[in-house]
């Protein structure tokens, strides 16, 4: 039998095209086993293949598992790509964070170790008190300029507003 001439290319993932459009047409057979009210044609595969190559053979497994013991049709391009990007390796540390995140770190409301407590937990306290101290009911919602002053307040206790606060406080006075 003739060999093709044409180098196999390694895909973004590191694995073997040839093994990954494979699985990618198993999986596509479960998921017509699944659903059956649909054919597939090779253009359709194709398209499938192309797309979901810039993803690790783990998530688009994952995706096309999570779609058969969740979704109600079979799948439309979009739908296996979304819960793709949204696949996590099991190898990745629970409540790691990316760099977006950790941008955010300590620059809100949080543990304040100055109070003692956690500043939401003083917030709460301090609504708790304008409750009791109004006779208020609880269903009684309060107004953004009493909102406003409890966070003042609690900004006061903790020795400074957070720096989204500080921002938003900036951006007004300009």
């Amino acid at each position: 039998m003739p060999r093709s001439s044409q180098p196999k290319r390694k895909d973004s993932a590191g694995g073997s095209p040839l093994l990954k459009n494979e699985r990618i047409r198993e999986l596509l057979k479960v998921q017509l086993m699944t659903f059956p009210n649909k054919e597939l044609f090779e253009e359709e595969i194709a398209n499938w293949e192309r797309d979901l190559d810039p993803f690790p053979i783990q998530a688009i497994e994952w995706a096309f598992d999570n779609w058969r013991r969740n979704g109600r049709f079979f799948p439309v391009y979009g739908d296996i790509i979304d819960q793709c990007v949204s696949w996590e390796p099991s190898n990745k540390p629970k409540g790691a964070c990316d760099a977006e995140c950790k941008r955010k770190h300590n620059t809100g409301y949080g543990e304040n170790p100055a109070l003692g407590l956690h500043d939401i937990t003083r917030l709460y306290e301090l609504v708790c008190r304008k409750i009791e101290g109004e006779k208020r009911t609880k269903d009684q919602r309060f107004s953004d300029e009493e909102i406003e002053g409890l966070l003042v307040e609690l900004d006061k206790m903790r020795g400074g507003a957070p720096q989204f606060r500080r921002e938003i406080a900036r951006h007004h006075a300009e």
